[in-house]
């Protein structure tokens, strides 16, 4: 028996995730703020997707997206199964994108030096030499 997540609609469509240890699944059901322009005419809609942490690489996950409209019955049953598990619709490695600097934007691979600092902060040697020498002028004046 497997632990598994099962989200039915109207009793018609049915989404089995089986839960293993490397994953994370979210449910997610939104009705955007048809106050904001920006989300004029949206509609509200379900989401199921997650996280996958394998072998030292990182995929974003999707099972499923649907509109939603009034009176749509939605369950969601968390549940010891061996029921086959639906496939991904979409599965995207995620790639972590090269360091830069917070100041000029210049990539680790440009600079001689990168520092880093806290909450995914970095300086360049250039912007530290750049920063010290204004500071030099400031004391200066």
């Amino acid at each position: 028996m497997k632990r598994q997540i099962q989200v039915s609609i109207n009793n018609e469509e049915s989404v089995v995730i089986d839960l293993v240890g490397d994953e994370s699944v979210s449910v997610d059901i939104t009705d955007p703020p048809s106050s904001l322009e920006l989300c004029k005419g949206q509609k509200p809609f379900i989401k199921i997707d997650g996280l996958r942490w394998r072998d030292g690489e990182h995929f974003h996950l999707s099972w499923f997206e649907k509109e939603l409209t009034v009176d749509d019955c939605i369950v969601i049953q968390y549940k010891e199964s061996d029921e086959l598990a639906s496939g991904t619709i979409k599965e995207i490695k995620y790639d972590q994108p090269e360091e830069k600097c917070s100041f000029c934007h210049k990539k680790k691979s440009e600079v001689d030096l990168l520092i880093s600092g806290p909450t995914y902060n970095y300086i360049c040697d250039a912007c530290v030499v750049l920063s010290h020498n204004l500071i030099q002028e400031k004391i200066k004046d």
